[in-house]
């Protein structure tokens, strides 16, 4: 089983469309899971 970590720097938004909505703070994580491997999307959502 594998575990990939990819941090998006694009506009706000531009991951949604490529996994699940998960933890939103600061950044916002999306999953997204193929078979046994997942990939967890990072993008920043706001400076406090």
């Amino acid at each position: 089983m594998g575990n990939l970590n990819v941090a998006v720097l694009g506009p706000a938004g531009y991951a949604k469309d490529l996994g699940k909505k998960g933890t939103e703070s600061d950044i916002t994580f999306y999953n997204l899971k193929k078979g046994e491997d997942t990939v967890t999307i990072i993008e920043p959502t706001r400076y406090p």
